[in-house]
This record gives structure tokens, C-alpha cells and sequence, in this order.
């Protein structure tokens, strides 16, 4: 590379940003000392700390402003796949084919939902307004405002059901409704209400041992949508 430049391994026809980009880093090489010693790497941070991810990462987003809902989706004890499905959802950053539609990845006639013709497949269809969702909060006696489900500790409010688990549980049937919207868009597989609401009651199950004192809480919402399923 210094011998021939960076030029050779990149693609022809670099954008403006990407020009300007390849100019900071030449520059950089240029006064980057050689040596036969291992390379280290360290964050341009106060610290001058060892690099990581998880380091790297909150530099760059040090002055951020925090999302005041954030905090609820990662105190949830479910798993961590789970928290950060739905910490996507409460930022609209889901692949739904609305935003690979935004992003140029589909067509507007490619970007519909599999069950409602001509209808845009958002965020908010797919968890409220879509028939198959409509179904299961119809079947558990829930009914959703529009973004409601961005805020899933207000979900089933009306319900005689303990509050402490009300997130995690609301956070678990939006999971398996996704979950529904993927095994009908790469399987094939039309997921009726019932098995959407037992497989919910299932993760339910499978993930109490993660509440201990508060366990009970979570047997409560299980034991319900066992009841509406």
C-alpha cells in the first residue's frame, strides 16, 4: 500500500465524501511512523484507552441526547435479541419494507404487506393496523391507539394484570407478531392468532426464571394468554 498508493485497491468513480475521506487518510498515513513492534490500538479519546467496539461507540455518540422511552426496553429481563428488536422498533429503524423502501431496496409496488393488498407495510401496520395483529389484540381484548406500539408498558392497561411484567409481556407478543411477518414473507407460513398468542405465552414461560421475585407477575400474563388462545 505505500508503495502503490491507495488508489489501486479502491473502486473507480469515488463520490465527492468519499474523495474527501481518501484525502484525510493519505495525509494520515504520510505521518504515520513504521516500526517492527506489534501494533496497538487506542481510542483518540482524554484516556488514550485501548480500542474496543463498545469504546469506540460511545465516543462517537458521547453527546447524544438519550431517549427518555430507551431506558424501559433495556430494563426489561428478556433476552437480549428481544430488547434490541425492541429498541429498533421504538425507533422506526426496523427492516419493514416501508424502510427498504425509504432506503431504494425495494420498488413502492414490492413494499406492501403479504396480507393487506395495497397497503404499505410500516411499522404501525404491522403491529396495529395489519388484520393478523388486529386479530391477536382482539383476541387478548386489547385494543391499540396508533403507536401504541412503540410504547408497549401502556399496552393492555385496561387488563386486571400485574403492571411490573406488563412491558415485557406486551414486548414479547410484538416480538412473535414480527416474528409471524418474517415466517409469512421467507417460509411462507400464515401463523394463525392462536399459535401467534401461545408461542408468546411459550417465550412467557421458557424466560420466567429471568424475574426470580417477580416471576409471579409473568405467570399472571402467561396463564391469561393461555386463556385467549
Amino acid at each position: 500500500m505505500l508503495t502503490r498508493g491507495l488508489v489501486p485497491y479502491l473502486r473507480p468513480r469515488l463520490t465527492r465524501v468519499a474523495r474527501e475521506e481518501l484525502n484525510i487518510l493519505q495525509n494520515c498515513v504520510q505521518v504515520s511512523p513504521l516500526s517492527d513492534r506489534t501494533d496497538q490500538r487506542f481510542l483518540d479519546d482524554l484516556a488514550h484507552s485501548p480500542f474496543t467496539t463498545q469504546g469506540a461507540y460511545r465516543s462517537l455518540h458521547i453527546n447524544d441526547e438519550r431517549h427518555p422511552d430507551a431506558a424501559r426496553i433495556w430494563a426489561t429481563r428478556l433476552p437480549g435479541k428481544v430488547k434490541f428488536f425492541g429498541w429498533l422498533l421504538l425507533l422506526g429503524r426496523l427492516n419493514t419494507r416501508a424502510n427498504l423502501l425509504h432506503k431504494n431496496i425495494r420498488r413502492r409496488d414490492e413494499a406492501n404487506c403479504e396480507l393487506c393488498q395495497g397497503v404499505l407495510e410500516t411499522d404501525e401496520h404491522i403491529f396495529v393496523h395489519c388484520s393478523r395483529a388486529a386479530a391477536v389484540w382482539s383476541r387478548l381484548g386489547i385494543s391499540l391507539t396508533p403507536s401504541a406500539h412503540k410504547t408497549p408498558w401502556f399496552i393492555g392497561c385496561s387488563l386486571p394484570l400485574p403492571d411490573p411484567a406488563r412491558a415485557d409481556a406486551a414486548l414479547v407478543l410484538l416480538w412473535q407478531l414480527w416474528k409471524a411477518r418474517n415466517a409469512k414473507i421467507f417460509d411462507q407460513l400464515d401463523l394463525p392468532p392462536a399459535e401467534i398468542i401461545r408461542r408468546a405465552a411459550k417465550d412467557l414461560d421458557v424466560w420466567c426464571f429471568r424475574y426470580k421475585r417477580t416471576s409471579h407477575h409473568v405467570r399472571a400474563w402467561r396463564d391469561y394468554f393461555l386463556s385467549r388462545y
